[in-house]
């Protein structure tokens, strides 16, 4: 007999008890399979124990105290179709740990309770489960109270009903969680075939946080593969992905926004997770954070938000700083459709919506150049900037909106861009009050912005500019809130309010006897002013206007 031959024989022994003890002598290649996996795993967790003990694979899989009666509760994988989170009418009320798991690479396992919420039916079981998971389900009527204290139960109606299990320590991704710390080493044997074995990747580690096979990514497709750009690994799901990438961590991509830009996600092309997500700032909807890496610092490159009405976009970078700057989706808004850009190349469009407290629907925008940077438009202002022609008409924000004097409106200014210049000359002036919004442009908007660096005199404007002919000189007036502003090649901003206006009108203002003003209201003293016009004088003193 050869050495081989000697071998052979003195391992087909070991090899027929063991396939035996992994669930009998008939072999087909589906259970094949699956015995030489929960093989692997018995031996990997406890391989001196599975070797020399009467115990099945299944039972060192599952670790100790697995029988319904043992005192311990399932895993919510067991009784959840295989999610490893708290099942619908749980939440989560309280965690323990136990340190040195093999399942967590040799650092602390969280185990995490799922009791039952008020108000619903639980009643002490065993499950209905193949797997050596047979321990029971809301039995323990306890509750650690490191979770959720505002939320209050009565233990004896709102048993533990099962436990969900992570490495990633439960303050980090339930605020809620305190790191106040139990620790019972009797648990860290406990697990189940729905969960991963030991010694997990960093990757599968992360699946398993948000569900495993069945949470929301699904069962894995495929094997873990390079990323595409930077130094990473990602592995795809059946509904999502999960990324490891050197400088931003290990983070997983839901259906929410796989679903829409998974193929781009999977390029690099927006960079990479830096966050699992997170609801948005209003609390309504749903965001997630990408980076990408410039030399040598990760910036942030794409957000993607998920709204129940507005859908699944993605605010591109620059917009995000401006965005965000604006109050991102609780104040500005949402994207209502993926950044953009403009027509010319010469910046970027993102238009968002929110809806008001009086439940409507208002619009707003981001808008960016790399000439003049990037800014909000918002509300009124955005509908009249639109009506206008947008980027195609009054053009490109110069800044964000900002107060008028006496801080009743605010005011925005637009610049038209062609061929990547800025056409200043054009520039317009956007006023938004109660009054209206309205467009100002060329010598009206220089003279209204004259009137507000000196404290506004005559108010907002109530109607749009007109424009006429007196005699032979053009000029131009603005009705506002407080009082008239007229502009001319005779005079760039005259300011005309109360008795001095009202007299002027009662001649016939510029197309009567005085014609158009030289000067603005000139003050004379305390109680006296005066308004010189190509044709006479009107001065004020005290009450009495008199025409000179």
């Amino acid at each position: 007999m050869t050495m081989v031959d000697t071998v052979a024989a003195l391992t087909r022994p070991l090899v027929e008890r063991l396939s035996n003890r992994l669930g009998g002598p008939v072999w087909n290649r589906r259970n094949f399979l699956v015995r030489t996996a929960l093989f692997g795993s018995a031996v990997a967790i406890a391989p001196k124990e599975f070797a020399l003990e009467p115990r099945t694979a299944y039972q060192s899989v599952c670790g100790l105290s697995t029988k319904c009666h043992d005192g311990y509760t399932a895993f919510c994988c067991t009784i959840n179709n295989g999610a490893n989170f708290c099942p619908t009418g749980t939440f989560i009320a309280g965690w323990w740990k136990a340190d040195r798991a093999s399942f967590c690479g040799g650092k602390a396992r969280y185990y995490v309770d799922c009791n039952g919420l008020p108000h619903t039916e639980w009643h002490c079981h065993c499950p209905s489960t193949t797997t050596c998971d047979k321990r029971h389900v809301s039995c323990v009527q306890f509750r650690y109270g490191n979770c959720h204290t505002e939320i209050a139960i009565d233990v004896r109606k709102s048993p533990v009903v099962c436990r969900l299990v992570t490495c990633t320590p439960p303050w980090q991704f339930d605020p809620s969680c305190t790191k106040a710390s139990f620790t019972d080493q009797e648990t860290v044997t406990h697990s189940a075939p729905c969960l991963p074995g030991p010694n997990p990747s960093a990757i599968t580690n992360k699946w398993s946080d948000l569900g495993g096979k069945g949470g929301e990514l699904g069962p894995a497709i495929g094997s873990v593969q390079a990323t595409a750009l930077l130094s990473g690994t990602w592995q795809r799901y059946a509904r999502g992905a999960v990324f490891q990438v050197e400088g931003l961590g290990v983070h997983g991509v839901r259906p929410r926004v796989w679903n829409r830009f998974g193929t781009t996600i999977a390029t690099g092309k927006w960079g990479y997770p830096t966050e699992d997500g997170h609801p948005s700032t209003d609390n309504v909807g749903w965001r997630q954070v990408f980076q990408s890496k410039t030399g040598t610092k990760f910036s942030p490159s794409a957000v993607v938000t998920v709204h129940p009405s507005f859908g699944t976009f993605a605010v591109l970078a620059p917009a995000i700083g401006p965005w965000s700057a604006a109050g991102a989706e609780s104040r500005l808004g949402y994207p209502i459709a993926t950044t953009t850009p403009t027509p010319g190349g010469y910046g970027t469009y993102t238009p968002c919506s929110r809806v008001a407290s009086n439940s409507q629907r208002v619009l707003s925008a981001v808008v960016t150049s790399t000439t003049l940077g990037g800014y909000a438009i918002n509300d009124a202002m955005f509908s009249a900037w639109t009506t206008a022609g947008g980027i195609n008409g009054p053009g490109y924000p110069l800044g964000n909106a900002s107060p008028t004097a006496g801080g009743i409106g605010t005011t925005q200014r637009f610049v038209p861009i062609a061929a990547g210049v800025a056409d200043y000359e054009q520039t317009s002036t956007y006023v938004s009050s109660a009054a209206g919004t309205f467009s100002l442009l060329g010598p009206i908007a220089t003279a209204w912005a004259f009137d507000q660096s000196l404290g506004g005199s005559v108010g907002l404007p109530a109607t749009s500019p007109t424009s006429a002919v007196s005699g032979s000189t053009s000029y131009s007036e603005l009705i506002c809130t407080k009082g008239r502003l007229y502009a001319s090649t005779l005079c760039p901003a005259s300011s005309l309010t109360g008795a001095l206006l009202d007299a002027y009108l009662s001649a016939g203002g510029p197309l009567g006897s005085l014609g158009l003003p030289l000067t603005s209201t000139v003050l004379d003293g305390p109680d006296v002013s005066h308004v010189t016009f190509e044709r006479g004088t009107l001065t004020l003193t005290g009450t009495v206007v008199v025409t000179s």
